[in-house]
């Protein structure tokens, strides 16, 4: 079993593909980065949201169980877990799930739109060494337009608040029709808010956006352009991309 990042190329064998005659892929015994959805209520209602989420959504399961599904990711030999949403912090025990998964030694990072963190928040994702992972997906009026008014205010004031406290932030993006010419504009809002750390997704059709995939999600030959100039920038740009 995997236990650290230094066990991944010990544990790593090669698939060979015998039509091909060459070696395809290297296999890993499991997986070693998880998402785990914790809960499907959100108060944003993004247009794109491949979980769905809004303020009717699912709750998640109560702590304890969330804790045992916590305890049975680790025990599968998983590193980094990915805490994510609906938002997180709408549950009130958010604090104690992370506490909890980094108590057992998990990798841990939280996505978040980052409008429900308390100072008390903010501390507790000091003290675990926490990533914490905030959606911008283009300047003011694009991004309000794909994640609700006000949405680009709450998230700038948000990363502000983390990286006073010195939390490490990464910017998430969602790439999708509306906003694929918004790259480099986005690149220049991480620069203007000291963010080092910008994560370019493309848009799925998933949960919301599988509803509008002829409005959301790209073709072929866009995803692949988008692909190389995310390639270009993180040779070209400062920041990590």
């Amino acid at each position: 079993m995997i236990t650290s990042k230094k066990d991944i190329l010990l544990a790593t064998t090669l698939k060979y593909d015998e039509q091909a005659d060459k070696f395809s892929r290297f296999l890993l015994p499991h997986p070693l980065s998880v998402c785990y959805k914790i809960n499907q209520k959100c108060n944003f209602s993004c247009s794109h949201c491949i979980a769905s989420g809004s303020a009717h959504g699912y709750e998640g399961l109560p702590t304890e169980k969330a804790k045992l599904i916590i305890e049975k990711i680790k025990e599968s030999g998983v590193i980094r877990l990915d805490i994510t949403g609906g938002e997180p912090y709408l549950r009130d025990d958010i604090d104690e799930l992370l506490e909890h998964a980094t108590g057992i030694g998990l990798e841990v990072v939280i996505t978040t739109n980052g409008s429900l963190l308390t100072d008390r928040n903010i501390t507790t994702l000091k003290k675990l060494g926490l990533l914490v992972q905030l959606s911008i997906d283009g300047e003011k009026t694009i991004n309000d337009q794909l994640r609700g008014e006000g949405s680009f205010d709450s998230t700038i004031a948000a990363i502000t608040r983390l990286k006073a406290a010195n939390v490490p932030v990464r910017i998430n993006s969602t790439i999708q029709k509306a906003n694929i010419d918004q790259i480099n504009n986005i690149l220049g809002i991480a620069s203007r808010i000291g963010v080092n750390n910008v994560y370019f997704i493309i848009a799925c059709a998933q949960g919301r956006a599988s509803e509008r995939r002829n409005d959301v999600c790209l073709s072929a030959q866009q995803e692949n352009g988008v692909r190389e100039k995310a390639l270009t920038l993180r040779l070209r740009s400062d920041i990590n991309v």
